[in-house]
């Protein structure tokens, strides 16, 4: 009886361990992917800033457009939506909010960033 306690005890004790390591395997691969969503974010950003200096006008899709990209080995649709607006005093300053979306594990996940752009 003694020996089937000790058993028990010890494979609750593995599960959690294995629980543990599971979810952290779990984190590790969003932070890697939220580190991507990052970079892509501002590359995003640094692409309207050019176009809206040397052409004076940005193209529909760096304002609004869907991806599939391969980040850690899972395919994902990567959604991003920009809106620039000026700043009324001023005719050279523009107000960008840019937003990335993706589903990651049943739940969607937004980052957003905000800057200011002078022409």
């Amino acid at each position: 009886m003694e020996v089937l306690v000790s058993v028990v005890i010890l494979a609750m004790g593995i599960t959690a361990v294995y629980q543990a390591y599971l979810k952290s395997l779990n984190y590790l691969n969003h932070i890697h992917i939220r580190l991507h969503a990052t970079f892509l974010l501002d590359n995003r950003l640094s692409e309207i800033q050019n176009q809206l200096i040397t052409a004076n006008e940005i193209p529909p899709h760096l304002l609004s457009s869907q991806e599939r990209l391969k980040i850690a080995n899972r395919d994902l649709a990567i959604t991003f939506q920009s809106k620039v607006s000026p700043i009324k005093p001023l005719s050279n300053l523009f107000q960008i909010d840019l937003t990335l979306a993706w589903v990651e594990n049943d739940r969607r996940i937004k980052i957003s960033r905000s800057a200011y752009l002078l022409k």
